[in-house]
């Protein structure tokens, strides 16, 4: 596109100047059909000329060139953030390194994003392990996410979620207000605050997806070392309090990581003789092309029942099931040998017969598919049993499709 016509169509669309140059380029005369056009916006520092006084208009310019010109007229506020033409070069100005700096800024003040999932699993024996039990479940998980920026450093996010369930408790249906918390910088820490998901190791000792925490997590580091302290107190049924410290050392391909985690309250005593149980754990995780591996180690503060204080997970994958990717495909296997001393609310969708005073032993493996755009359907076959005591065993397959929006 020849650059004349090119600034007419901006002028067009909605850039406006109130400033006018006087003939500002020699072959761009008074009586030229696009002279106001480009008078106005030489006047507003949008576009400029050759050092010879000339605009050679009838020269062809490609889209980078005329993304740095919508860049600088959004950056003179000759144009606002909602202009048709910074929809219409979005990539070019994101490589330019305008669109975080300026759109995402001026953007709505609210977000919001969505999750459905539908699950099934079925179970060849319940967590009690009664021989010949067999259960299913079935239900449709929605969530809702609002997402809305107070300031230059701060946020509030919010979800909710809705679960109707269609197996054995089939007509239970509950909306609960998961979410709500806040984040944002102190200086160079990051900061959350409020009710939102707490994870420890990966979740291998702590995963409160279901339930959630009231608490603090404060975030310091960079991508190659990072720490994390966390302090609250858990929603459910209990008063547990819970605290952390973990770090993090990204030595690609291989990175380290080890926390330090535990729990304060009278209702643990039966299950880890202490009213105060800790764990602390090391591991290892990075990738090697598309294979991925983590090696946990973890020891808690007390023995269990079988005199037993020393656990360990292993975790193997190859390809990543990407939403934004249709086609594409992972597969993983995990390997878990957890005394119940060593977690709290464990991460697997396994069997971890937490009833017990024992802790649990087994492998799940599974594979993601990327249906289509944002469309991912999982299935996972778990074989755990109980360690020592009843050596209770339970078998399930899970599967679920969830959909992004």
């Amino acid at each position: 596109m020849q650059k004349t016509l090119a600034l007419a169509m901006m002028m067009a669309l909605g850039i406006s100047a109130t400033a006018m140059a006087a003939n500002p380029f020699s072959d761009v005369p008074a009586g030229h059909w696009a002279y106001a056009a480009v008078a106005k916006l030489s006047a507003a520092g949008v576009v400029d000329g050759y050092p010879d006084g000339s605009f050679k208009g009838n020269e062809h310019m490609t889209r980078y060139e005329m993304a740095q010109i919508v860049a600088r007229a959004l950056a003179k506020g000759a144009i606002s953030s909602n202009d048709k033409l910074v929809a219409e070069f979005a990539d070019e100005l994101n490589q330019l390194g305008v669109r975080v700096a300026k759109l995402e800024k001026n953007s709505d003040n609210v977000k919001v994003t969505g999750e459905a999932r539908y699950k099934y699993f079925h179970s060849n024996k319940n967590t009690l392990g009664d021989d010949g039990d067999r259960s299913f479940e079935t239900d449709l998980r929605t969530r809702l996410s609002f997402t809305g920026e107070i300031n230059d450093n701060w946020g509030y996010t919010a979800m909710l979620e809705n679960t109707q369930n269609f197996g054995n408790n089939s007509g239970d249906e509950t909306t609960l207000f998961k979410r709500a918390y806040l984040d944002g910088n102190i200086g160079s820490v990051k900061v959350k605050a409020g009710r939102y998901d707490a994870y420890m190791a990966n979740g291998l000792v702590l995963d409160t997806d279901g339930d959630s925490v009231d608490g603090l997590q404060l975030d310091l580091g960079n991508n190659k070392l990072s720490g994390t302290a966390m302090y609250g107190k858990l929603t459910n049924d209990t008063d547990a309090k819970y605290y952390g410290l973990s770090f993090k050392y990204d030595a690609a391909p291989i990175g380290i990581h080890g926390g330090y985690y535990g729990l304060k309250s009278d209702d643990l005593q039966t299950v880890w003789n202490t009213n105060k149980p800790s764990v602390w754990n090391a591991g290892l995780d990075g990738k090697i092309g598309a294979i991925g591996l983590t090696a946990d180690y973890l020891k808690g503060n007390t023995d269990n029942l079988d005199g037993d204080s020393t656990g360990y997970a292993l975790g193997l994958s190859w390809g990543e099931a990407d939403p934004e990717k249709p086609g594409s495909v992972t597969v993983f296997a995990n390997y878990y040998n957890q005394p119940r001393t060593t977690f709290f609310a464990h991460t697997t969708d396994a069997a971890v017969f937490d009833d017990a005073l024992t802790g649990f032993k087994g492998y799940g493996i599974g594979i993601g598919y990327t249906i289509m755009k944002n469309t991912v359907a999982t299935v996972k076959y778990f074989d755990t049993k109980e360690k020592g005591g009843e050596s209770r065993k339970d078998q399930r397959i899970w599967s679920d499709i969830t959909i992004t929006f």
